[in-house]
């Protein structure tokens, strides 16, 4: 039954309706055609049509099937009762087999069209249901995908994932927070957020997280508290966090954001956690480096700026060129100088405009292009001298890309420097003529002292008065020491200044032999610093040492007594030069006291210390130290160290 049902349901839902109806009219026939074998018409009158009727049923559904009932009915009537060949009804008894008939066939007409739409609804529902498995499995598959992506993202995720529970304990932890603090997935769990972060103010103290004196201001453990409390959900929090760890120890910064959750009935906060630190580094160093940026770019526009005003403001024609040797810009100094615009002319036409030989081959743009860079040549430009320097452009890759020439007119100033240095020349012929003539001058003056000298030598030995003599070999010392100064004067180049210090060592040698008899009985030592003086400054002071150191010789050691002279020649202070002569000889009296009286030589030395602008200083030392120092002090003047 299943299976014709099955069948006829494939039947019906396959063909067309009048298909089906005559399938009815023919089931409705053949039950006839099949009485037609009997002997008797009336023999068994219902029951061979129910065969048929249930064919029709089973076969072509409830409207075909009540219309084989209908019309095996009437055949029944018509052609197995009688009397046959009439609708008219001889028995009344067989109006009960003919109603049963007829029952029979819509019975079993109903039954198969009651039969056939529970199957039909059965296999709808088991349609549905088979719909709903294929739905639930394809809903299971994709909730274990998800599943699965999403434990890999919670375990592959560049994100700390802590689920926090009400008493703010750990209870879950990604292998990402995991590696960040260096410990395993499992030695978490159970423990507080400071400590799985590794926030060092939660392990500074004892008690952990929440109990460090920080712990109140916590960004992160606000956003969970309030997370926890009230539900409210955090994005996108910056905490920066001081971190304990090997390679992210120190101050960290943490993109924060808590979610609630509420699994079993039980309240939890998801907390997810992002590392940006060095992403806000690299932003800083972005913004440092853009404020850098920004300085640059106006240190550059400003000195563009200068450059622009220094091109136009520049007296010198300057010439950019392109790679082609073609000018590309000049100067309104190029135009003002040269009477034309060069712009767009290629070099080689400029220099036979301006009569510069060579041509392009050895011009300095073209050496400019191959990379060498010219200071300063002069190159001749018809009857005009130029000075041309020139240099290669070169873009951010050291490509050259043009040069730069600039030549300036140099004619006046060659001009200038030749007529100087002819000048200069005859200036130069002049002073060697002049030099001359003063070495000689000097050369001299120098041999009419010596005559002086040798007559005042010649005049002591022909007098026999001591008193005289001794006057004229003193006035002998005194015109040699004056012949000394022209000596050193015309043996070098310089004929206004001597190196005091030089003069001073050879004229001590000359007195040590001339005044002391016995040379090893009185020591004479210097100390001297290498000054030049004028000749208008060098004589007074020759005069006043010669003076000096002669007294210190007659008068400092008397008896065949022995000692020490000491010369010193320095610059004491800003300005002044100092000429000091020491002896630890018997000492003398001040000069003061003796101005009017018989002491030539310390009248000498006053008068040649007021042309000098200075001051003689007489000293005495202690008891029992015995000795005389004399101390000029003087201006400086022009004199220099050498």
């Amino acid at each position: 039954m299943r299976s014709l049902s099955r069948a006829n349901h494939i039947w019906l839902a396959r063909r067309p309706a009048w298909l089906r109806y005559a399938v009815a009219l023919a089931a409705a026939a053949a039950a006839q055609l099949a009485r037609l074998q009997l002997p008797d018409p009336t023999v068994m009158p219902y029951i061979t049509y129910v065969p048929f009727m249930v064919l029709s049923g089973a076969l072509v559904g409830l409207g075909p099937g009540l219309l084989t009932t209908i019309l095996c009915t009437l055949e029944s009537i018509y052609f197995a009762t009688e009397p046959t060949g009439s609708f008219a009804v001889g028995d009344p008894l067989h109006w009960e087999g003919i109603g049963l008939l007829a029952f029979t066939g819509l019975v079993i007409t109903a039954v198969f069209e009651w039969v056939r739409r529970a199957n039909a609804a059965t296999e709808e529902m088991r349609v549905q249901l088979s719909r709903e498995l294929e739905a639930r499995q394809q809903t299971l598959g994709e909730l274990r995908s998800a599943y699965a992506e999403l434990a890999a993202i919670h375990a592959n995720a560049p994100v700390g994932l802590l689920l926090v529970d009400e008493a703010l304990r750990v209870r879950k932890v990604s292998d990402f927070a995991a590696r960040f603090t260096g410990q395993s997935v499992q030695q978490l769990p159970g423990r507080v957020p400071g400590d799985v972060i590794g926030c060092l103010n939660a392990l500074a103290d004892p008690k952990g997280c929440g109990f460090a004196s920080g712990c109140d201001d916590c960004p992160i453990r606000q956003a969970v508290l309030d997370t926890m409390r009230r539900g409210v959900e955090h994005h996108n929090l910056e905490a920066w966090l001081p971190v304990a760890g090997e390679e992210q120890a120190g101050k960290r910064c943490f993109l924060v954001s808590t979610a609630s959750m509420q699994p079993n009935g039980s309240k939890k906060a998801l907390v997810c956690a992002l590392d940006i630190t060095d992403h806000k580094r690299a932003e800083e160093d972005r913004r440092q480096s853009g404020a850098r940026l920004e300085a640059a770019l106006a240190e550059s526009e400003a000195n563009h700026s200068l450059l622009a005003a220094v091109f136009t403001a520049l007296t010198d024609p300057i010439l950019v060129c392109g790679t082609d040797a073609r000018i590309v810009r000049t100067n309104p100094a190029a135009s003002a100088n040269w009477g034309f615009d060069s712009t767009g002319w290629h070099v080689a036409d400029v220099m036979d405009k301006l009569g510069i030989r060579g041509g392009f081959a050895v011009s300095l743009t073209r050496k400019a292009l191959l990379g060498e860079t010219t200071i300063n040549e002069e190159q001749k430009a018809g009857d005009r001298t130029l000075e041309t320097s020139s240099a290669p452009m070169r873009d951010h890759n050291g490509r050259i890309v043009g040069a730069v020439v600039v030549p300036r007119d140099v004619t006046r100033r060659r001009r200038m420097k030749e007529d100087l240095e002819r000048t200069v020349g005859e200036l130069q012929s002049a002073l060697e003529e002049k030099t001359v003539l003063l070495k000689e001058v000097h050369h001299r003056v120098k041999n009419n002292l010596a005559v002086i000298s040798s007559v005042l030598g010649m005049k002591a030995d022909a007098i026999c008065i001591p008193e005289g003599k001794i006057a004229l070999a003193d006035s002998q010392q005194r015109v040699q020491s004056i012949a000394l100064i022209h000596e050193h004067l015309y043996g070098q180049d310089r004929l206004n200044r001597i190196n005091f210090a030089e003069y001073t060592e050879d004229l001590l040698q000359q007195m040590q032999v001339a005044c002391v008899s016995e040379p090893h009985r009185i020591a004479i030592r210097s100390q001297l610093e290498a000054i030049e003086l004028g000749v208008h400054r060098a004589v007074p002071c020759a005069l006043i040492l010669n003076e000096l150191v002669s007294n210190a010789c007659k008068h400092g050691f008397p008896d065949g007594r022995s000692g020490e002279i000491r010369v010193g020649f320095r610059a004491c202070e800003a300005g002044f030069l100092e000429l000091s002569v020491e002896d630890d000889g018997i000492g003398c009296e001040p000069p003061g006291e003796n101005a009017n009286g018989k002491s030539l030589g310390l009248r000498i030395v006053q008068i040649l210390a007021r042309q000098l602008e200075g001051a003689v200083r007489h000293e005495t030392p202690a008891p029992p130290a015995t000795g005389t120092r004399f101390v000029l002090q003087f201006p400086a003047g022009t004199a220099g160290q050498v």
